[in-house]
């Protein structure tokens, strides 16, 4: 499952991935394969606000560097497929209204990673990054609150969501950009409670 703002990002899982130190300088990530999905405003359960529930409409994109893959959102679909020695970079970006509103659809822009929001309607951001060793074990923790810098969408067509980054990680800067294939949510359920990635009932692969 990866979690949108009313869990956490720290409790995401890669989609790659079954189952890091700071750096002086950026770590490019090569515009390689990638995958998006759009959530439409849902109406979720959330404690304290003054209505008791919130809406969220988000926008979620997983850039896989180093990694060619013809069909990325079916073999991304695929629970059973991972990927070993994988640098795998999360981007989120998250309307909320808690205000009884329907959340805005995520646009293009620049947005500023922020997430310990308090307010009652604004806007979520975050990033992550997911490694893998040679055996397809995650090798290092994903974020928790504390990513710095910016998400870029230049555009959001029909079957492609394009864009950049620069994102500071656990005091790893890394930037890129991408070329997202926008992918069904029919293959990644979005629900409150996260993105839902599916259990393997067949024979894993480490790819």
């Amino acid at each position: 499952m990866r979690c949108l703002r009313t869990c956490s990002l720290g409790a995401l899982i890669a989609v790659a991935a079954a189952g890091c130190g700071g750096s002086s300088s950026p770590v490019a990530i090569p515009n390689s394969s990638s995958m998006a999905l759009i959530s439409q405003p849902i109406t979720c359960q959330v404690a304290g606000s003054p209505l008791g529930t919130e809406s969220e409409s988000s926008l979620f994109i997983s850039i896989l560097a180093n990694e060619s893959i013809a069909d990325v959102c079916a073999t991304l679909a695929d629970p059973c497929n991972a990927y070993a020695n994988l640098t795998e970079v999360v981007l989120l970006i998250q309307n909320f209204d808690a205000m009884g509103g329907t959340a805005d659809d995520v646009g293009p822009g620049t947005y500023q990673l922020t997430q310990n929001v308090n307010g009652l309607v604004g806007t979520f951001a975050d990033a992550g990054v997911i490694q893998t060793n040679g055996s397809c074990t995650q090798t290092s923790p994903t974020s928790e609150g504390t990513s710095t810098g910016t998400i870029t969408i230049g555009d959001i067509g029909p079957s492609e969501v394009t864009g950049s980054f620069d994102v500071t990680v656990q005091g790893t800067e890394y930037t890129g950009s991408f070329g997202a294939a926008l992918c069904s949510t029919s293959s990644y359920p979005i629900t409150c409670g996260g993105i839902e990635t599916g259990t393997c009932t067949g024979t894993p692969q480490c790819l």
